[in-house]
């Protein structure tokens, strides 16, 4: 193996939801052509003793434990990437299944071609609907992006190297959901991005999950908002009207401070009683009626963060009316209207 090779592999993978789909994944995960260095689970919810088994029975695997819970997928994803000793991070949802070259394919490409980061094409198993789809993205991402700002790549389904996503800046984690979006948006300023032409990624499309559930489903307001201003955003970058550092594409720093617990049988009894005196505050604390500040995804912040940029005018006209074509053609239609303007004042007296 020559020295420009990549060293290893590590999947991240947060978790929150139905145990069984979680071993899925993990049995998958372990029937790689190439079985990755380290696999790493982060639980975003609440643990019992279930979880603690299933880490006793995957002892290769490592277990951890958000703490404080349900604080969304991004907080463990950016903490576990920035922790990592690997060369190579593979990013996963725990609801869905890696085909078996799938990181083998993934980490060819990464070591063998000029690009930062890869995808595939996506095969869904979509259980609202009852059907399989065959979901394929642009091979060119890079390209595809440049034309159109619309979605080009699955976060879940690439894999990264650790310099690239540390030189794009990581995740956000301010919010509980929509931030991958954001990342390879910003990430076309700075990597070179592209899809494999293979479908190695199946995705289970389920009832509430984060791009289901009808607060934060696909199409709701406070995603739209999203959408639209990282969208403004991106072109206004790309026109240079706007820095990229005073954009929404990158996010100020987390403001709930989040630990990673590693969930082994030395700590269960700690971490239970703790989780037990965490839930007793939320129930039965007489001093509950005191609002705590919400986990910042809701409305108000988002207002507040898109307020400033809401008289902007379009990027696209104002590039364009800079231009020296606009300024020519709209010089000779000045001369047109000065010369023959009067002509349908002449036909009305007629």
């Amino acid at each position: 193996e020559s020295r420009s090779q990549l060293r290893n592999t590590e999947v991240i993978m947060p978790h929150q939801g139905d145990l069984d789909d979680l071993e899925a994944a993990l049995w998958y995960l372990k029937k790689q052509k190439n079985t990755p260095q380290k696999i790493s689970v982060c639980f975003d919810e609440f643990v019992a003793d279930r979880h603690f088994k299933m880490a006793d029975e995957n002892s290769e695997v490592r277990f951890f434990a958000n703490y404080p819970p349900q604080v969304g997928p991004y907080p463990s994803r950016n903490i576990l990437a920035h922790a990592t000793k690997e060369d190579i991070i593979v990013f996963h949802d725990s609801d869905d299944v890696s085909t078996a070259d799938r990181i083998s394919t993934l980490t060819h490409i990464l070591n063998n071609e000029n690009v930062d980061a890869v995808g595939s094409h996506e095969l869904r198993v979509n259980k609202i609907d009852k059907r399989i789809e065959a979901i394929r993205f642009p091979l060119a991402v890079i390209e595809k992006m440049s034309k159109d700002v619309r979605f080009s790549i699955f976060f879940p389904a690439t894999a990264i190297k650790k310099s690239a996503y540390l030189k794009s800046g990581g995740l956000a984690t301010v919010r509980k959901h929509s931030s991958d979006s954001q990342f390879y948006r910003r990430a076309y300023f700075f990597l070179n991005l592209k899809n494999v032409d293979e479908f190695l990624y199946i995705r289970v499309k389920r009832e509430n999950s984060l791009t289901t559930a009808k607060r934060t489903t696909f199409g709701s307001p406070v995603r739209e908002r999203l959408k639209k201003q990282w969208r403004d955003d991106f072109v206004r970058i790309k026109n240079r009207d706007i820095d990229l550092n005073k954009s929404t594409l990158i996010d100020e720093p987390i403001v709930t401070k989040v630990d990673l617990i590693p969930i082994k049988k030395e700590y269960q009894e700690a971490i239970l009683n703790r989780q037990k005196l965490t839930q007793f505050l939320q129930k039965e604390n007489p001093f509950n009626h005191i609002p705590e500040p919400d986990f910042p995804d809701e409305e108000d912040i988002l207002e507040d963060r898109l307020l400033p940029y809401n008289l902007v005018t379009d990027p696209i006209v104002n590039t364009l009316k800079e231009s020296m074509s606009w300024r020519i053609g709209w010089a000779i239609t000045r001369v047109i209207i000065a010369l023959f303007g009067w002509l349908p004042f002449i036909k009305k007296r007629m």
